[in-house]
């Protein structure tokens, strides 16, 4: 049963899922920051949030645009970025599968790159080894979405907006 919000919240929440299913079939931007792996998580805690799966199986939808939009445009960051948010969703029991199977196109093409990126990577990275050694120490990817969630400014109608809502 979700929390009770403040009826401006309400109206808000309403807003941004609106505008996302709207529009975020059409975001080119399959990152986390502002692209669609970050509403994919928006949308999969408002499915539990609401507890209507429609919410879940859109964000199933988007998920499965992505791996069909990876290209070799798709930067290293993009790249981690969805490796981490697909490392998350699985860790939240949102999905389920094998992260070595999931993942096998994405740490191919990040590790043909070769990329200097840090930040996303270190964090995809670290989340990554500690799933593949089956030790998370300490590691908390709740942490980290968190952090990202409080963050830099945001629009009024974006993801990260949406869980700091339903987060309180």
């Amino acid at each position: 049963m979700p929390k009770r919000l403040l009826d401006k919240d309400e109206g808000l929440l309403v807003r941004i899922v609106n505008h996302n299913l709207l529009y975020e079939p059409f975001n080119s931007d399959l990152g986390l920051f502002k692209g669609r792996m970050g509403t994919i998580l928006f949308f999969f805690h408002y499915a539990r949030y609401t507890g209507k799966t429609l919410y879940a199986d859109f964000a199933e939808k988007l998920l499965d645009d992505i791996y069909e939009d990876i290209t070799e445009e798709v930067t290293t960051c993009q790249l981690c970025e969805i490796g981490w948010g697909i490392l998350y969703l699985l860790q939240q029991g949102f999905v389920e599968g094998d992260a070595d199977e999931i993942l096998k196109v994405i740490d191919h093409r990040i590790h043909l790159q070769h990329s200097r990126h840090t930040g996303m990577t270190e964090d995809y990275l670290s989340f990554r080894f500690a799933l593949a050694n089956k030790k998370l120490n300490g590691y908390s990817s709740s942490g980290l979405l968190r952090k990202l969630i409080s963050s830099g400014d945001m629009e009024e109608l974006s993801w990260r907006n949406g869980l700091k809502i339903i987060w309180g």
